[in-house]
C-alpha cells in the first residue's frame, strides 16, 4: 500500500465533489494515482450523516450486557425506591412513642416488637428501629433501654429514588453506577442500540501476515469503547475486485463498514476503486492533517468509510467521520469535552483541520502539545488527550483554554 501520512506537501482545499467510476474506468486507473478532492471535514461529516437515515433498531439486552451502550428510550424507574419505609439497620421495629422516657435506669416494655433486618419493610405501626444493644431481652419480654424518635433507623419510602425518576435520557449510556438502582427496582433488561461494524483490512502483506495490521486492533478498541459490536473481516488483497467482493459480503452483516488502508495515491492503493465497484464513492479526500486521504461512500445499502492505514491518519478519520457516523447509528449523545489550558503555543495553517496530540501537564487542567499534523507513533502512544484545530484557525496561544477529548 502507498503512504497515507504526510508526504511532501499539504493537500489544497477544494469544494465537495462526488467521485464516481464504472467498472471499466476503475480497471483503467489501477496503475496510476487517484485524485483527492479535499473537502472541509464538517461538510464531509454532514454528507456522510445524510447516508444514515437514523439509528439502528433497538434491542433488549440484559443489564449486565448493556453497560456503556446508548439507551434506545428514556430509562424511567417505575416506582419510588424503596416503595415503602424500610429498616436502615438490623434491630427491633417499634413505635417510637412506646419508648418515651426509656433509659437504662428506667426501661420501657415493648409489646410485640418484631426483629427486622436492614432492607426489610417495616411492619404496620412501626416508625423506628432500635439496635440490639438498646433493647434488653428477658425471655419473651423486651425492654427498651433508650428513647427512640420517629425515623430512627428507618429509610423512608422514596429515599433512594422518587416515583418515576428519569434515570437516563435516550442516547445516554448505561453506567455501572446505575446498576444498584436497577437491581432494587427489579429491572433486568433495557432497550439499547448497538450498531454492527465490520473492519476490512486491505493489503497483500496483511493477507500473508495479519499481525502487520496496525490499524484494525486500534480501531476495534475505539469501537468497543463506543459500544459498537465490531469485528475484523478477513483481509482483502491489493486489487479493486477483491476489495469490492469483500465489501459486498460485509455489507450483508454490518450497519457500517470501515476499510483499513489503501486510501492513498500509491499504485497499490485501491480502496476507493474497490468501493466504486461495489457501490459508489461520494468523497475521497478530507481537509484534515493527518487523515487527508480519508473518504466514504456506500455499498450494499450500507455506508462505507475509507480509513487510511497509518494509525495517526486512521485516528483523524475516526474522530472526524467514523465516530460521528457511529453515534448517528447508535443514537448516542456526544460526551461533553473537557476544558483544559495549553502549556505551549500551537501553530496551524489556514485551510486544513489539524489534529493535535496532548499529554497532561504538571498543573491541574494543563495540557502539553506532543505533536501536530505529522504524528509519530511514539507521540500517539504517549498521548492522553487530543484536540482538533478547525480549518479557519491559525492555532492557539499558550495559556488558551480549549476543549479536548480524552484518548
Amino acid at each position: 500500500m502507498g503512504p497515507t501520512g504526510r508526504q511532501g506537501h499539504r493537500p489544497s482545499r477544494q469544494g465537495f465533489r462526488p467521485w464516481r467510476c464504472s467498472a471499466s474506468p476503475c480497471r483503467a486507473i489501477t496503475g496510476r494515482m487517484l485524485p483527492l478532492h479535499v473537502t472541509d471535514p464538517a461538510l464531509a461529516a454532514a454528507r456522510l450523516e445524510a447516508l444514515i437515515p437514523g439509528p439502528v433498531a433497538p434491542a433488549r439486552l440484559a443489564v449486565g450486557e448493556s453497560l456503556g451502550l446508548p439507551l434506545a428510550t428514556d430509562l424511567l424507574l417505575p416506582q419510588a425506591l424503596p416503595a415503602r419505609d424500610t429498616a436502615a439497620r438490623d434491630g427491633w421495629a417499634l413505635c417510637a412513642a412506646d419508648t418515651a422516657g426509656a433509659s437504662a435506669y428506667a426501661p420501657a416494655p415493648l409489646a410485640g416488637a418484631p426483629w427486622v433486618e436492614a432492607g426489610d419493610t417495616l411492619p404496620s405501626g412501626a416508625d423506628a428501629v432500635l439496635p440490639a444493644f438498646e433493647v434488653e431481652e428477658h425471655g419473651p419480654l423486651l425492654m427498651a433501654l433508650a428513647e427512640a424518635v420517629p425515623g430512627d433507623g428507618v429509610q423512608p419510602a422514596g429515599a433512594d429514588a422518587p416515583l418515576a425518576l428519569l434515570l437516563r435520557h435516550a442516547g445516554q449510556r448505561l453506567r455501572a453506577a446505575d446498576l444498584p438502582l436497577l437491581a432494587m427496582a427489579g429491572i433486568a433488561s433495557v432497550a439499547v442500540r448497538r450498531p454492527r461494524v465490520a473492519l476490512l483490512p486491505i493489503g497483500d502483506e496483511i493477507m500473508a501476515s495479519p499481525i502487520l495490521d496496525r490499524t484494525g486492533p486500534f480501531l476495534l478498541h475505539l469501537l468497543a469503547a463506543e459500544g459498537a459490536e465490531a469485528r475484523i473481516l478477513p483481509p482483502a488483497g491489493d486489487d479493486p475486485a477483491s476489495i469490492a467482493e469483500a465489501l459486498r459480503a460485509g455489507a450483508a452483516e454490518a450497519d457500517l463498514l470501515l476499510t483499513l488502508g489503501g486510501t492513498g495515491l500509491g499504485r497499490r492503493d485501491h480502496a476507493a476503486a474497490g468501493l466504486a465497484l461495489a457501490g459508489e464513492v461520494l468523497l475521497h479526500g478530507l481537509g484534515a492533517w493527518p487523515g487527508h486521504s480519508t473518504g466514504f461512500g456506500h455499498a450494499g445499502g450500507r455506508p462505507v468509510i475509507l480509513v487510511p492505514g497509518h494509525p495517526a491518519d486512521a485516528l483523524a478519520g475516526w474522530l472526524l467521520l467514523a465516530r460521528p457516523a457511529l453515534r448517528r447509528l447508535s443514537g448516542a449523545l456526544p460526551a461533553a469535552p473537557r476544558r483544559a489550558r495549553l502549556g505551549r503555543k500551537i501553530a496551524s495553517g489556514i485551510g486544513l483541520a489539524e489534529l493535535v496530540l496532548l499529554r497532561r501537564g504538571a498543573e491541574p487542567d494543563l495540557v502539553e502539545p506532543l505533536a501536530t499534523g505529522t504524528l509519530p507513533l511514539s507521540a500517539l502512544a504517549a498521548a492522553e488527550a487530543m484536540l482538533v484545530v478547525p480549518p479557519a484557525s491559525e492555532g492557539y496561544e499558550a495559556g488558551r483554554w480549549v476543549e479536548v477529548e480524552e484518548i
